[in-house]
């Protein structure tokens, strides 16, 4: 059950990156824009992998730390929080970050 509801989850918490990026014309040399067959793909491979989904959600709890960070202007904070996130990025894959950008 909690493997759905972390499926659940990441889905609901990508596809409205995915839906924004979409809305954004093309700017310059940006990567192509992934499709909803990129995002399954991804909630698959983190779905499978343990490692990688609790990296994914240890990604969450960090975002929601550095968005506090951000609203106090606390600039060491973010500095950490940001190496921190890009630690976990590099964790869950290139596909996370083509999907997130």
């Amino acid at each position: 059950m909690k493997l759905k509801f972390a499926m659940a989850a990441l889905l609901f918490t990508i596809i409205p990156f995915v839906a924004h990026a979409q809305q954004n014309g093309p700017a310059g040399q940006q990567p192509p824009k992934p499709t909803t067959a990129d995002v399954q793909k991804l909630v698959q491979t983190i779905n499978g992998d343990k490692a990688k989904l609790r990296a994914y959600c240890d990604m969450g709890k960090v975002l929601a730390q550095l968005d506090q960070a951000d609203q106090k202007k606390d600039t060491n904070a973010i500095k950490t929080l940001s190496a921190k996130a890009d630690g976990l990025a590099q964790q869950l894959g290139p596909d996370y970050s083509r999907v997130m950008e």
